[in-house]
């Protein structure tokens, strides 16, 4: 029978596309095979299957070559990488068994795992999109398997307290200030593997990083391809995640423990840096490396009072827990597997990660009292100008909000610059907060970080309210409590027989009724002596304007009104 031509092209990709994915995974049992074959010493079977492998290979290349599709640029890449592995693998062999061991197991076949599910997700599944929801309710646990960190969360101990893992891609120069700076200050004691990433780098990283002997080196030709193999071969509780153009400090890494440790909800800390967005600086001068180290002995005493919660982090460096990010029982932060466009992800991992742990109900933590410095992103910079930066941006926002419904720079992604000095009285008791509108969340949870932080008192409750049903989710993940409000009657329900000692009053709210009806009910249940920290807008300016004459202006629209 002949099919149609259009007809022909698809059933024709379809078919390839199953054909790779058959291969895929003949190359994965291949890969187990080598392994057992170099530990039993079969060279005769090792030589062969290096010969298989090199041939498939060259074929899933060649299968990619000149096909635009996401999948096969995903899998072009992957393959060369791994043809890059295997000629290493070749080299080492029977001569250095240990170490062509570890290349087998811990860079060849998490590489050929990772090209499975990439192509599996961004071609097959958008062949097949209702075979989507079979992924995210089974196949995505079996496909995203860390076998180590799987096999502790049942109850068999850590290999590692910690995975250490540095990131680089060329900047040599940063690199060995980074790993320098890193072996200096590992915590004395501390039970570690350290894993060195090198992404493609042509400037002698991959030959310095061998000079290091780390316990793992995962080398990708291929810059931005396989990256995700790094998850699969973390054997620690944690992964402390640092990027080269990052200097760590004396006793940074043993207070994001200490912090991390000390909640199991708390699944993500970074330590402040400068040259880094979303306010996760704080004050600091120095201008060598023996100043920063001076000033980080300084600031680097556990603090509790200073781990402030945020609704989300950057992290240049930051500290994991594996059993949320790559478990079977966690989240599978590991990639971009969230929706079949993966431009969102690249261009918002960090919001991406946030968005995730604070609707799954985890916890995200600047750690103020661990400072490093951070030179300020030299290998994204070069990655940017080769794109337009404003529609690299742009397109990402936009896939971004498709997918999860909000913005992730929307309202309340950031607290706003004039809750960053201290705005809070000596709170000593019990201390209720309450959100209207507040978007994402970030300016009412700054109160409640500022209670903990200047009058180390934690006996906070914060209470969200919205009347737009978008953000409920992430509001729930940041708030004691957060409700939908979408009539006055509700609102009278909520707050019924509660006062609050702060009201974070952010955007327009129950526009059908009147400002002032809405703003008397609020300020019925705001305490005696207590604040109302209101941004004007159309809604309320005027208004605000002509009845409180004693207000106090702080800023980009934000009133501050005390109860008298």
């Amino acid at each position: 029978m002949n099919l149609p031509e259009n007809e022909s092209i698809t059933y024709n990709m379809e078919h390839q596309t199953l054909q790779i994915l058959d291969l895929l995974h003949t190359m994965q049992e291949a890969c187990a095979a080598l392994h057992f074959a170099m530990a039993s010493e079969d060279m005769t079977q090792f030589r062969a299957l290096l010969g298989d492998l090199d041939a498939g290979f060259s074929t899933l290349v060649s299968l990619s070559d000149g096909i635009e599709l996401v999948g096969y640029e995903h899998l072009s890449g992957a393959s060369q990488t791994a043809q890059a592995s295997l000629y290493q693998i070749k080299k080492l062999g029977i001569a250095n068994q240990t170490s062509c061991l570890a290349k087998i197991e811990y860079e060849l076949l998490p590489i050929v795992q990772g090209a499975y599910i990439a192509f599996y997700f961004f071609q097959y599944l958008r062949e097949h999109p209702e075979k989507a929801a079979d992924f995210f309710q089974k196949d995505k646990s079996v496909l995203f398997e860390n076998p180590y960190v799987d096999g502790a969360s049942e109850g068999r101990p850590y290999k590692y307290e910690v995975s250490i893992v540095v990131l680089a891609y060329n900047k040599l120069e940063y690199t060995k200030m980074c790993v320098e700076s890193l072996l200096k200050n590992i915590p004395k004691g501390l039970n570690y593997e350290l894993i060195l990433m090198n992404n493609g780098s042509s400037d002698g990283t991959k030959e310095y990083f061998e000079g290091v002997h780390p316990h793992k080196q995962l080398d990708v030709a291929v810059n931005g391809c396989s990256h995700d193999a790094i998850y699969r071969i973390v054997e620690g509780e944690f992964t402390l995640f640092i990027s080269n153009d990052v200097i760590v400090t004396p006793h940074a890494i043993e207070n994001m423990l200490i912090c991390i440790r000390s909640d199991p909800k708390i699944a993500w800390v970074v330590p402040t840096t400068p040259n880094v967005s979303n306010l996760q600086t704080i004050p600091a001068q120095y201008s060598t490396q023996e100043e920063l180290f001076q000033f980080a002995q300084q600031n680097n005493r556990s603090d509790s009072s200073r781990w402030e919660q945020r609704t989300r982090l950057c992290n240049p460096i930051d500290l994991r827990r594996n059993s949320v990010f790559y478990g079977a029982g966690g989240l599978y932060l590991s990639g971009f597997f969230y929706t079949t466009d993966p431009v969102h992800y690249d261009s918002f991992p960090d919001d991406c990660i946030s968005l995730l742990l604070r609707r799954n109900g985890y916890k995200m933590m600047l750690a103020k009292d661990a400072y490093c410095h951070h030179f300020g992103s030299v290998t994204l910079k070069d990655e940017i100008k080769q794109q337009n930066e404003q529609m690299y941006y742009q397109e990402g926002r936009q896939k971004f909000s498709k997918v999860f419904g909000v913005e992730p720079w929307g309202p309340g992604f950031c607290y706003d610059l004039v809750f960053r000095n201290r705005v809070v009285d000596e709170e000593n008791g019990p201390v209720d907060i309450l959100g209207i509108n507040c978007g994402l969340g970030s300016n009412s949870l700054k109160i409640k970080e500022q209670i903990k932080e200047y009058c180390h008192n934690t006996n906070c409750t914060l209470v969200n309210l919205t009347d737009d049903i978008h953000y409920i989710e992430d509001l729930r993940g940041v708030s004691d409590s957060a409700s939908v409000i979408t009539t006055i009657k509700e609102l009278k329900t909520s707050l019924f027989h509660r006062t609050f000692r702060y009201i974070v009053w952010e955007g327009p709210f129950l526009e059908q009724y009147k400002f002032s009806t809405l703003l008397s009910l609020c300020l019925n249940h705001l305490e005696d002596g207590g604040t109302l920290f209101i941004q004007s807008n159309s809604q309320s300016s005027k208004y605000i304007a002509r009845e409180f004459l004693d207000r106090e202006e702080l800023g980009n629209g934000w009133v501050r009104i005390r109860k008298k």
